[in-house]
């Protein structure tokens, strides 16, 4: 009889509720919050990555430069990432008689969610006048 009673009292209490209700919406909320930070990330990747053009654009404009050595200051510009994980493809062609170069970067980044969406490779590609 006294089991019952204590098993009745047990069921009813409402005690620990907000802790069960905190662990199911915590968990989602972390997760979206450190979602929201990787695509932050990657944002500023991305504008890295199209700054680092830039910086070689502007120096082929005012000087004659090789593909290895708008590599070089391309690779230069983004001294923070891993080297390893930097594609650069220049491709230089005419156009009506103006010399171009194709400048394309892309760059492989682990956001910390590799396992449901694998690696992320960012890239962006410009063509500029030399």
């Amino acid at each position: 009889m006294q089991a019952g009673r204590y098993l009745t009292q047990f069921l009813k209490g409402e005690d620990g509720t907000a802790a069960v209700e905190f662990a199911i919406v915590a968990n989602i909320f972390i997760a979206i919050v450190l979602g929201i930070f990787a695509i932050g990330y990657a944002f500023v990747v991305k504008s890295d990555i199209e700054q680092s053009i830039t910086v070689a654009e502007r120096y082929a404009l005012i000087n004659e430069e090789s593909d290895a050595q708008l590599e070089n200051i391309i690779r230069s510009s983004l001294p923070t990432y891993d080297g390893s994980q930097i594609t650069i493809s220049l491709e230089r062609g005419s156009s009506s008689g103006i010399l171009y170069v194709r400048a394309e970067i892309a760059y492989v980044i682990d956001l910390g969610i590799s396992s449901i969406f694998g690696p992320v490779s960012i890239a962006t590609s410009r063509i500029f006048p030399t």
